[in-house]
């Protein structure tokens, strides 16, 4: 289509248009998702558990230590932007939440620096309310995800398990408190590792030098392919319309044939979307759900009645793969380069320059960043010189036209 072929307006723009406050957002965010690629594919190829929660306080550690290099007002949340953008273009097929994920952490910490100043105290609130924040959006997820049924399965469990351990007095809430007490402590720590790395990359001398980068263009879409404002708009009025039958009682059969009909259909029309479906651990966590649901989900005026637990465990996998299945149709359609050429004609020019910019370094640093054994070894030298070494991707990014 015509609309598609020319999404990009033809004439050439350089890195003079950005000032250097998006120059350097720019820098940090490209920077940002080099080490998201990194040690996302080491943790995902490792199956190490609370990868995502590791992910935010490496991002944390990266604000913070960057911030005190470069303390431009409103540099974090615009590296935030760039690195969240830069993950849309990521090959997974589900890509809005860590998207919002990334957003959400720059956005707090930026909040907190221009509420609370320039100072430790701040850091350190603002980091320890964007690792809560993932914390907050996990759970967020899985409610979307299985429904408030999940809810109830939870206390009831919870509730189980106090009385088996001989503690009747303790409540489901302490649980949550505590777990938001440790994400908290763990973003304290995670800013103050970043400041204090920050503070040791004002004191190293990388070597000067200029690096090329590739000629800027364009981020591709994730997938080549037919596009569809419709679908779009038809993706989002069926989640939110399926959403509220599920939220109803009885109708059993009609919710499975939902299910089956969407599945097949966004199966069958996309390409790749059921790359999740595949993975053995996420029918595993399915069963889990539906092994809970049976045992501990208190339904209606009878009680505990498995049967009636293992229907409403087979409508919550249902809303589950209703909400995979359509998000990452969502996310598919969001790489329309209709709409990318809307947000450019609509005043999101620098933002595309920046995101050029970005993803003509981004293979290059990648390649300069890889070996992670040196930042497991010498963790603060090491993301130190990272940091210093910014001014030399400053320096390029203002020289490359």
């Amino acid at each position: 289509m015509r609309k598609q072929k020319n999404y990009i307006a033809e004439e050439k723009k350089d890195a003079s248009s950005l000032n250097d406050t998006w120059l350097k957002a720019t820098v940090i965010g490209s920077l940002w998702a080099s080490f998201e690629i990194i040690a996302g594919s080491l943790l995902h190829n490792l199956r190490v558990p609370f990868a995502g929660t590791i992910l935010a306080g490496i991002a944390v550690i990266f604000l913070v230590a960057f911030f005190q290099v470069w303390n431009d007002k409103g540099v974090i949340w615009r590296a935030g932007l760039i690195c969240a953008l830069m993950k849309s273009i990521s090959p997974s097929s589900v890509i809005l939440g860590p998207m919002i994920g990334i957003i959400s952490e720059a956005l707090i910490l930026e909040f907190s620096i221009r509420l609370l100043g320039k100072n430790i105290i701040a850091y350190t609130i603002g980091g320890g309310l964007a690792i809560a924040s993932a914390l907050i959006h996990k759970l967020i997820n899985l409610i979307i995800l299985y429904g408030f049924n999940l809810i109830d399965i939870y206390m009831n469990l919870f509730n189980y398990a106090s009385r088996q351990l001989g503690i009747p007095e303790s409540t489901p809430v302490n649980l949550l408190y505590i777990l938001i007490f440790i994400y908290l402590l763990v973003g304290i720590l995670a800013a103050l590792t970043g400041f204090l790395i920050g503070r040791k990359a004002r004191t190293l001398n990388p070597e000067k030098q200029n690096y090329t980068l590739s000629d800027p263009s364009s981020p591709k879409p994730r997938e080549t392919g037919k596009f569809s404002i419709f679908m779009l708009s038809g993706h989002i009025l069926f989640i939110i319309s399926v959403m509220y039958i599920y939220s109803l009682h009885d109708m059993f059969f009609l919710k499975l044939g939902l299910t089956f009909v969407y599945g097949l259909f966004n199966i069958l029309y996309y390409k790749n979307i059921a790359g999740k479906l595949l993975k053995p651990l996420f029918w595993l966590q399915l069963l889990i759900i539906l092994l809970l649901a049976v045992l501990f989900l208190e339904t209606g005026n009878d009680g505990y009645n498995w049967k009636n637990g293992l229907i409403a465990g087979v409508e919550m996998i249902f809303r589950a793969l209703i909400i995979i299945l359509g998000f990452s149709a969502i996310s598919r359609e969001l790489a329309n380069p209709v709409i990318k050429n809307y947000l450019v004609k609509n005043g999101f020019e620098k933002v595309y320059l920046a995101l050029q910019l970005a993803f003509s370094a981004l293979p290059v640093m990648v390649e300069r960043n890889t070996g992670f054994k040196k930042y497991l070894t010498r963790p603060f030298y090491s993301f130190g010189m990272v940091i210093a070494d910014a001014e030399n991707w400053l320096e390029s990014f203002k020289n490359h036209h």
